[in-house]
């Protein structure tokens, strides 16, 4: 089961880092990868994923994950998105950097290594962003 370092931003969100430790990645990927623009093998990330999405009680469909490229593109997350083919979908979120939704049982993500992930929460609006803040 994977292992997630959890954030207090209030009730109505639930804020997250997966960890390295109980997933089916190997060698520089070890071991919980969830991130498919990286090399990984996709089988892995598949099943990451999918133990992810069972562990948030969501379907794979609804975690919504960019290509982030450190540049400054904007999308944001509607139901259509999570119905769209894959292949359209990913060129959708190619090149992009932060992720806004206000669709509820969406988890939308960012990934890291040396840069900082943003997280804001709209109680108003339940409305979520995530931020990808890189080097640039």
């Amino acid at each position: 089961m994977p292992k997630l370092l959890e954030y207090e931003l209030g009730n109505e969100v639930r804020a997250f880092s997966t960890m390295r430790a109980a997933g089916q990645s190997q060698d520089a990927y070890a071991h919980f990868n969830i991130n498919p623009y990286c090399g990984d093998n996709p089988e892995h990330v598949a099943q990451n994923v999918n133990a992810l999405c069972h562990m948030l009680d969501i379907a794979p469909n609804n975690l919504v994950l960019p290509h982030q490229t450190h540049e400054t593109t904007v999308r944001l997350v509607a139901s259509e998105l999570l119905t769209m083919p894959q292949m359209v979908r990913q060129m959708v979120l190619e090149g992009v950097d932060a992720l806004i939704t206000n669709v509820p049982g969406v988890c939308i993500g960012v990934s890291t290594a040396d840069c900082i992930p943003i997280i804001l929460y709209d109680a108003e609006h339940r409305a979520t962003a995530a931020i990808h803040a890189g080097w640039r």
